[in-house]
């Protein structure tokens, strides 16, 4: 029997990414450092850490000029958070989860004071028994540190959580720390992704019917 479900943020439960990607190219800007949307598409799930060392690869010198990167990308966020909005039945999932006595987690790659800035407004922070992010673990997804966490917190079985995510990174960290995944890619981003990615991932097929039906069950779930 199913005891929780452990959620990802961003591209998931609420519309971020593109404020994110539109975030880092003003950032970049304001530092006269060239970056391109394009590049920002390939970032979804991997969290400050890994976009860090790809930069780190590319485009920077040094972690102080990450730092700045970041320090622009958090003055652009805060004055956008009015752009991020909810995803379809988020918060009617979460609603019908605790009706049924669920455990629930959220396991985001995002730094805890941003998660919170968007979970707030939106009234999902109290839904939730246990929030893992990015600056509370040493390793980033893909990696299952987060993920092993939550469970920790949520002090239930493995076997009896499922994980529910957007990206095949965070689905990677899932499946690593020995998880089923739900994987419901981000429909606003254009990036798709290839058998050989979601071979990584421990998939449940169908998951917006599975999911449909578990929580909306009078409802025709196409």
């Amino acid at each position: 029997m199913i005891e929780a479900l452990i959620f990802d943020l961003d591209g998931l439960l609420v519309d971020s990414e593109y404020v994110y990607q539109k975030g880092w190219i003003v950032a970049a800007k304001n530092l006269d450092i060239e970056l391109s949307m394009e590049q920002t598409q390939k970032w979804n799930g991997i969290g400050l850490t890994g976009i860090q060392e790809i930069l780190l690869k590319s485009v920077l010198s040094s972690k102080r000029e990450f730092e700045l990167l970041v320090e622009e990308l958090d003055k652009y966020i805060e004055t956008h958070l009015h752009e991020i909005k909810l995803k379809p039945y988020a918060l009617e999932v979460l609603t019908k989860a605790k009706e049924q006595n669920l455990k629930l987690g959220l396991a985001s790659s995002s730094f805890r004071r941003q998660a919170t800035n968007i979970l707030k407004p939106h009234g999902l922070h109290d839904f939730f028994d246990s929030i893992v992010t990015g600056d509370e673990v040493v390793r980033m997804k893909p990696d299952p540190e987060v993920y092993l966490k939550s469970i920790e917190n949520l002090k239930v079985n493995v076997d009896r959580v499922f994980a529910i995510e957007d990206s095949i990174i965070g689905g990677t960290a899932a499946t690593k720390a020995q998880l089923k995944v739900f994987l419901i890619p981000d429909q606003s981003l254009s990036n798709k992704y290839s058998i050989k990615e979601k071979s990584q991932v421990d998939i449940i097929q169908g998951a917006s019917i599975i999911l449909c039906k578990w929580f909306f069950p009078t409802v025709n779930c196409f």
